[in-house]
């Protein structure tokens, strides 16, 4: 049975391992959670999860045989482990490498292996393996699903690390006291139950308060509002979810009251602390961004004055293009004629961009009127459809709508524009001969509209920033699929003025999901 080759890396890939800090320690029920599923999903007797030594292999969890056993059959994970990707085995008697292994010859018979490498900062450290007594095939699918098994594990390294850093981090008071008094953002630690554990000293002079002050005090209740400056309650608080699920929070448009009643707007992210598999608490690191909102109002108030006056000789330059390019002032020669058509279709493309630019300035001001009107969703939904099918015969996409059946107070025009605007970018994003859909769900208090399409997809880390103005996935977007870059923005707009929500889901290579929640008691939307 030949050996299995050092990786290239192997020095740093040791290093990686150890780090973890898992080695020969007791096992763990969360990496047994992980090969229980295994066992389940792939219909196999055997699963582990390995980590990968220069002279052994480390089992974390062990499921379908003795341990005594495994440590003769998994030589397979040593070579697994210098895979970028799953290593089948399909039938390991047919296989050089593993033919004469004695747990392929004698007990427990393997004859199917297939791992995924486990990584660590970078490095290959281990595998999460499946084994069966018969050869079988191991499809796509199955890759697949073995990979996202795996990607749970490396998050309880994760988890592993982040635990260890806190601890050396809070076994070194005097630096960690010094990063926290020269750090320019507001600094605040919580418990579990959302109290002040520490405060730095940009913090304190935020919140106008001294540290004695603040520690102790559960800091939703006492400083933390809405926008408009109202109250709300501390399990609907964003960092009450950090620390009830563990996933990180950023808010940019809520306000914290001062110890003299004055408030701010505020930026903030919220990140848990885990300690030994739990939830010790979070760091809040905080902002105070009404300088910001300054600049930010000047230059919509810029770009909305500019927008106005340009909107008159537009129209002008417009009409006088549009007479040339219809010949009323006479025949043109064809290489003039075509220069003309360029100069139309390019101010058509400014007249939307201002357009768009007023729209989605008089929705963030208030000043756009909404009308709530009972209406059809089903003869709304049908309504977009039509109105994107010129564009959707041109491009070869086919536009597939399943109607709901409920009505409900909307702004008609508004929710179309939305729609039609969510069914166009899906259109632009498809092949010919893909598919759009629009469908819709209705719940105890909400209907979900949805837009989804089979295109290229959105990179997961363009989706946060995809509903704000001019954004792109691709700088070249707005040239070669046209549009304002205001769409998104609009439509978010148009959305939370219902009082709903609006977001996107995708893979990249994989489509994408675009989602309109709206509540069926919409709040008043009229401006005042």
């Amino acid at each position: 049975m030949p050996a299995a080759e050092r990786p290239v890396d192997e020095p740093e890939r040791l290093a990686a391992l150890r780090a973890l800090a898992l080695l020969d320690t007791p096992p763990e029920d969360r990496f047994d959670r992980v090969t229980r599923l295994a066992v389940g999903l792939f219909d196999v007797p055997i699963a582990l999860v390995s980590l990968v030594d220069s002279d052994r292999q480390w089992l974390k969890s062990c499921i379908g045989f003795p341990t005594k056993e495994t440590e003769r059959s998994i030589s397979f994970c040593s070579h697994a482990v210098l895979q970028p990707d799953v290593l089948v085995v399909e039938d390991a008697t047919a296989d050089p490498r593993f033919a004469d292994n004695p747990a392929v010859t004698g007990e427990p018979n393997v004859r199917f292996y297939a791992g995924a490498p486990l990584h660590s900062n970078g490095h290959r450290v281990g595998t999460l393996c499946v084994i069966d007594r018969r050869s079988r095939e191991f499809t796509t699918t199955d890759r697949g699903l073995l990979r996202d098994l795996a990607a749970i594990v490396e998050r309880e390294f994760l988890s592993n690390e982040l635990s260890r850093t806190t601890q050396e981090l809070l076994t070194s008071q005097s630096h960690l006291a010094e990063i926290l008094s020269a750090a320019g953002d507001g600094i605040i630690g919580l418990d579990p139950d959302g109290c002040v554990s520490f405060a730095n000293p940009a913090a304190c002079a935020l919140l106008q308060a001294d540290v004695e002050d603040l520690v102790g005090v559960q800091l939703h209740d006492a400083a933390h509002r809405l926008a408009d400056g109202s109250s709300f309650p501390w399990s609907e608080c964003p960092t009450h979810r950090t620390l009830r699920d563990g996933e990180p929070g950023r808010v940019t448009n809520e306000t914290f009251v001062r110890a003299d009643g004055t408030s701010f707007p505020v930026e903030y992210t919220a990140t848990a602390v885990h300690e030994r598999d739990r939830i010790a608490g979070a760091v809040l690191v905080f902002q105070d961004i009404s300088s910001r909102r300054e600049v930010d109002s000047l230059k919509d108030e810029f770009v909305s004055i500019v927008s106005h006056e340009l909107r008159t000789p537009l129209t002008s330059i417009r009409g006088s293009l549009g007479l040339l390019a219809s010949g009323a002032l006479g025949p043109v020669d064809p290489r003039g004629q075509r220069m003309i058509e360029i100069a139309v279709e390019s101010t058509d493309r400014l007249v939307r961009l201002v357009n768009d630019i007023l729209d989605l300035e008089r929705l963030r001001s208030g000043h756009s009127v909404f009308a709530l009107t009972p209406v059809q969703l089903s003869s709304l939904m049908l309504t977009a459809r039509r109105t994107v099918e010129p564009a959707a015969e041109a491009a070869g996409v086919d536009v597939v709508v399943t109607p709901v059946e409920f009505q409900m107070d909307l702004d008609q025009d508004r929710i179309l524009q939305v729609l039609t605007n969510l069914l166009g970018n899906a259109i632009k994003f498809s092949s010919s001969g893909d598919r759009v859909e629009l469908t819709g769900t209705v719940r105890a208090d909400e209907v979900i509209l949805v837009v989804s399409d089979h295109g290229r997809g959105i990179p997961t880390s363009a989706l946060h920033r995809i509903f704000e103005p001019f954004e792109q996935v691709d700088a070249s977007d707005s040239r070669a699929k046209g549009g304002t870059g205001l769409g998104l923005a609009i439509s978010q707009g148009i959305v939370q003025r219902h009082g709903g929500r609006i977001w996107a889901e995708s893979t990249w290579g994989h489509g994408a999901r675009f989602s309109v929640a709206l509540p069926i008691t919409a709040p008043p939307v009229e401006s005042t």
